[in-house]
């Protein structure tokens, strides 16, 4: 069953209403309504909120298998080391005091090193693990065998126009067809932007990281309720590669593989953008995802930490800091299975449930208007479209990269 109509018209989503959306303000940080439709046409479908899914015992997050992982690297030029090293956990010791946010963060740093084709690093990371593993499964694995690729991001923005409530947010997300493969790309207002908050300076007092590498990022594949998806999403952290739980808080630095530099490939594809071996690839059940959290300004009513920190692709470790203006005196571990036992974890089920069916919907129509058809999803006052997109100058990637996706 279909969650979406046809348009013929560009103003055809006039009148709309949702179940239980209404318009939200524009913040500093939301595409204007001139980013969100520029250089986009006609309206070629609206898409519904799925009904409630009925509840399903069996898993909805099947077939996973982690495929690569690369670390930025602080260099002039874009520059990934494969598989990377991810932040190691080190926590400070209850309670701390941290300095709020400073400088400027990066809202898609993909975009801001490699702004024409933000996808390349997922594919050209996965290339070169193929290139030098060993592993049967993973030489073997195929683009050509997905459904969709995207980063974590754009799944959850998917997600909270599907939950609704306070935290929608206008998004636009790019669409390209190739082969039998939906590619999905996000556009945000701007790449970086003013800090604020406590999170990333709770990130550097709970970790140890390599002061030459700027953000490590894992590469997943699996199949979500019979959508079979590619996904890149960041790590915070990780546990020592000899540990099996979360240490004592105020624990040394363990020792661990130094990143050692193989030879360098620039690629081809990206004049100046280089790959280099190096790092170590981090096993499932060490992975760590972190977030503060402030005590005066929490609303349990508007937030939820499963919807917040309950990871689809699969992340194992899920530790919040909880602060009063910058003073830390409490953290909370719990591991994936926990979250999952909760009942928001159980009502998350449905969500990714009802994910699914927008994937496919959006599947079904995207391959209708073909390969040469570029497209736009936009939500705006939780009004969901697909239009036409009519700038032909960028495309999630290149060219030369397209036959993977065929064979």
């Amino acid at each position: 069953m279909s969650f979406y109509s046809t348009n013929t018209g560009r103003n055809s989503n006039r009148g709309w209403a949702s179940r239980g959306v209404s318009r939200f303000p524009v913040t500093d940080d939301s595409l204007s309504k001139e980013q969100l439709l520029s250089n986009t046409g006609d309206v070629v479908a609206t898409f519904a909120l799925p009904e409630d899914p009925a509840a399903k015992t069996e898993e909805l997050v099947r077939d996973f298998q982690q495929l690569s992982s690369y670390s930025w690297v602080d260099a002039p030029h874009p520059k990934i080391i494969v598989p990377g090293s991810p932040p190691i956990w080190t926590p400070a010791q209850l309670p701390f005091t941290l300095s709020q946010d400073r400088g400027r963060s990066y809202a898609d740093y993909h975009a801001h090193r490699l702004p024409i084709h933000p996808l390349l690093s997922i594919v050209t990371a996965v290339l070169h693990s193929q290139s030098v593993t060993s592993d049967p499964k993973l030489k073997a694995f195929k683009f050509s065998s997905l459904d969709i690729v995207a980063s974590r991001n754009v799944l959850r923005k998917l997600l909270r126009w599907i939950q609704g409530g306070s935290d929608i947010r206008d998004f636009r997300i790019d669409v390209d067809l190739v082969g039998e493969t939906v590619l999905l790309t996000r556009r945000e207002a701007q790449t970086e932007y003013k800090s604020s908050g406590y999170g990333k300076s709770f990130e550097k007092a709970m970790t140890s990281h390599d002061p030459i590498e700027t953000g490590h990022h894992r590469i997943v594949a699996y199949t979500l309720d019979g959508v079979r998806l590619l996904v890149r999403a960041e790590m915070d952290a990780c546990l020592r590669p000899d540990a099996f739980d979360i240490p004592p808080l105020g624990d040394p630095l363990p020792d661990h593989a130094p990143v050692a530099e193989a030879s360098a490939a620039s690629s081809s594809l990206t004049p100046g953008f280089e790959v280099v071996s190096g790092g170590f690839l981090i096993a499932q059940s060490q992975t760590i995802e972190l977030k503060s959290r402030s005590r005066t300004t929490w609303d349990p009513a508007r937030h939820s930490r499963v919807n917040n920190a309950f990871s689809w692709e699969k992340t194992q470790h899920h530790v919040l800091g909880w602060h009063e203006r910058g003073t830390f005196t409490a953290i909370e571990s719990e591991t994936l299975d926990q979250l999952g036992q909760r009942a928001e974890g159980q009502a998350q089920q449905g969500n990714l449930c009802s994910l699914a069916k927008v994937l496919r919907s959006l599947i079904e129509v995207v391959k209708k208007h073909g390969e040469r058809t570029l497209l736009t999803l936009v939500c705006e006052g939780g009004l969901l479209t697909l239009r036409r997109r009519l700038d032909r100058t960028n495309g999630a990637l290149p060219q030369e990269l397209h036959p993977l996706f065929k064979i």
